[in-house]
């Protein structure tokens, strides 16, 4: 099921991934889901953007069974992309 968007014409972090991959789509792999949607953008914050190909980069798992599975694993890659943002932005400022 799509999740609404704000109203600006971006996709948002994890709620953009929800609206790209579906529960049929399981069980996968990184490969094809990078395949798929690599190119993808979605924005982290109000103004920081990056791809689906950029978050999984940082994704170590290779096989997901199910989607729970997935946005486990994929937690880890938007903590290390939101990492380097809050340290490029907000650490820099303190």
């Amino acid at each position: 099921m799509p999740i609404n968007e704000p109203d600006d014409g971006k996709s948002y972090g994890m709620s953009a991934v929800a609206n790209w991959v579906e529960e049929d789509d399981f069980p996968t792999t990184k490969d094809d889901l990078v395949s798929r949607f690599a190119d993808k953008e979605m924005m982290l914050g109000y103004d920081t953007e990056t791809t689906f190909g950029d978050i999984m980069e940082h994704v170590e798992q290779e096989e997901y069974e199910d989607i729970v599975d997935f946005w486990g694993a994929i937690g880890e890659g938007f903590r290390v992309v939101n990492g380097r943002v809050r340290e490029r932005y907000v650490d820099a400022e303190g």
